[in-house]
């Protein structure tokens, strides 16, 4: 990559000499967050960390900190006990730079607690709402983890990113760990994470009581197994929390800071104490509110604009909202985005935002199969993005790829190649060809000729672009099983199915490694060995993971989803050639109903349900 391509992110952080060990800690962050962010054309270049306390030296040399400081992308000063002249000089430039539209662009204030602080900073603390009122991102933390989950969180917004996942109770970018959850209070005082986790204890305590007996009766066998069953099901439901936890705090990061509502700060400070619940029930006045505005009342154009804010926060808190079922929140999530979209165009909002808004929404309907629905959104954000950044652009470019997966979702595959063309052409233009989101484009055109039956196109380009993402992002990542996947599913079609099980289960491993058994990519894999192992005639291999797959889609995806009715769909066809005729037409029948809510009478996947279907009912006809 050329250095014209490469974006550099100037840093100025400032602390007292009392905050050394955060110091020491955020370097080594800073050091794996460069790496990370260098593979996708953005260097992280940290200015300074001076202990700017009183003694920090003579009058110039704050000066000369001054000038680098006005060079900087964003500012962060940490606070303790100790209250400096110089850290409140420095703060000061920064936010009056910042208030007058120039650089550091980003301002974020952190205080550490609990903290005997000293009177002068006491003063300064209670003075602080008054004298820093405008754009500046406030936390408070009292361990390490808070404060480098909430500066990474800040970090993320700023870039456009959206890499942080969360597994086994660890929040990690890529496979760096960067905070665990029991240390953040928004997971560690929230009461359903705290009860499942101390279930999850007390399992393992029984079971290891269990599994230590010199011998075990049938009747401890039983409760054993019961036992790990019930911990499987209970580690599935605590990372579906955690997942929803993180994605809600993703979201309230991007309006902390920002000029906001009375209600939306307390729903804010109610999620991160943990009170995911009440700050959804709180939210409850921002949805009538939306209501109220939608009917005409354009005077109220100002509280709108606030209302899709916190509309937006309310899907992160729904979807985390464990008193209802995953099928009642996706359900209540997509009510809520198309109120916020409506809103959105009715009250002059942002248009970056907006552009933000469109690009979650595709994301949520994608997710969840809702094809048509989705390109109806991804066209919206194609069109806006081309008046916000220019037709040449890596974020129309991305645009492109949302639009082609939407066809990809509709069967139309010609479409889907058109555009994503498209896109893989401007990301080599813009990015040139060693950057990932090149690389994911040259994965996404392979796609599209996978589907139009062209296997040596779709190979030719799964390859190229399986290359380039072992060098970028190594050969544990995802992102790389995807494309052993994507593979793999090639020559599962043109028959080589040897060279096709290795794939998938090369996918398979990867996916267990990095994203645990219980993940829809994992689901995916199941299901894909499980094709394998019908093509055999191996039926007993390939209900047992289409089942497994079934499972988790009903439990992550929820019922009304694509790949849920493909699954009842498989299980059904694998029935029938067992001569289960009674459990086939139960499974097909299920998949039926789902596919006719979700795809057009014309879809492929629809007509060949309706004539498997048929093709059991003529077989239990002829028995007769």
């Amino acid at each position: 990559m050329s250095a014209q391509q490469n974006r550099v992110v100037r840093v100025f952080i400032a602390s007292s000499d009392e905050l050394t060990p955060e110091r020491k800690e955020f370097d080594t962050l800073f050091a794996h967050l460069n790496a990370i962010f260098e593979a996708r054309g953005i260097s992280l270049k940290t200015v300074k960390w001076e202990f700017l306390d009183s003694s920090a030296g003579p009058l110039h040399k704050q000066e000369e900190y001054n000038r680098e400081l006005k060079t900087c992308d964003i500012c962060v000063v940490v606070f303790w006990q100790k209250f400096g002249d110089y850290t409140k000089a420095e703060l000061d430039v920064a936010y009056s730079e910042l208030c007058a539209g120039r650089k550091p662009t980003k301002l974020y204030i952190f205080f550490k607690e609990p903290a005997e602080v000293s009177t002068e900073m006491q003063a300064f603390k209670s003075a602080f709402d008054k004298n820093y009122s405008y754009g500046h991102f406030y936390g408070k933390f009292a361990t390490l983890d808070k404060l480098q989950l909430d500066f990474i969180l800040q970090l993320e917004h700023f870039l456009g990113s959206s890499l942080l996942k969360v597994e086994n109770s660890q929040v990690k970018i890529d496979q760096i760990v960067v905070a665990h959850l029991d240390n953040i209070p928004f997971a560690a005082d929230n009461e359903h994470y705290i009860e499942l986790r101390d279930q999850l204890k007390e399992l393992n305590e029984d079971i290891e009581d269990l599994e230590s007996s010199a011998t075990l009766s049938a009747a401890k066998e039983e409760r054993l197994s019961k036992k790990r069953q019930k911990r499987n099901e209970i580690e599935k439901r605590l990372q579906e929390h955690e997942q929803f936890l993180l994605g809600a705090a993703v979201r309230v990061a991007r309006f902390t800071g920002e000029r906001i509502s009375e209600r939306m700060k307390r729903a804010i400070e109610l999620f991160n104490e943990g009170k995911v619940s009440q700050a959804n029930t709180l939210l409850d006045e921002a949805e009538r509110d939306a209501d109220q505005i939608l009917c005409g009342i354009q005077e109220l154009k100002s509280v709108g604009r606030q209302s899709v804010d916190e509309l937006l926060v309310k899907v992160s808190c729904t979807l985390a909202d464990e008193r209802y079922s995953i099928d009642e929140r996706i359900s209540s999530a997509e009510s809520l985005y198309k109120k916020a979209l409506e809103l959105a165009h009715e009250c002059d909002y942002e248009q970056k935002k907006l552009h933000r808004l469109l690009s979650d929404y595709f994301d949520f309907l994608s997710k969840y199969g809702r094809g048509k629905e989705s390109l109806v959104i991804a066209l919206q954000g194609l069109e806006l993005s081309e008046r916000l950044f220019g037709e040449k652009s890596a974020e129309v470019a991305t645009c492109y790829n949302e639009v082609a997966n939407a066809y990809l979702d509709l069967a139309d595959y010609n479409q889907a190649l058109v555009y994503f063309t498209k896109g893989l052409a401007i990301h080599e233009k813009v990015l040139g060809t060693d950057h990932l989101s090149t690389v994911i484009s040259c994965n996404n055109v392979g796609s599209a000729y996978d589907y139009l039956g062209d296997s040596e196109c779709a190979l030719t380009h799964y390859f190229k672009a399986l290359e380039g993402c072992k060098k970028i992002l190594g050969v544990e990542h995802p992102d790389t099983a995807t494309l052993y996947n994507n593979i793999a599913g090639v020559y599962s079609r043109l028959g080589q199915l040897n060279d096709a099980l290795d794939y998938y289960l090369d996918s398979l491993e990867v996916r267990v490694k990095t994203l645990g058994f219980d993940h829809p990519h994992t689901a995916l894999s199941y299901n894909n060995i499980a094709c394998v192992y019908d093509k055999t005639g191996d039926y007993t291999k390939a209900l047992e993971l289409y089942l497994k797959a079934l499972k988790t889609r009903e439990k992550v995806l929820g019922i009304e989803h694509p790949y849920t009715a493909q699954s009842y769909n498989n299980v059904g066809c694998v029935y029938s050639r067992i001569g289960d005729y009674s459990k086939s037409i139960e499974y097909l029948s299920r998949a039926l109903d789902i596919m006719q809510m979700i795809y057009p009478e014309d879809h492929p996947l629809l007509i060949e349900c309706r004539q498997n279907l048929e093709t059991v009912r003529i077989s239990i006809d002829n028995k007769k």
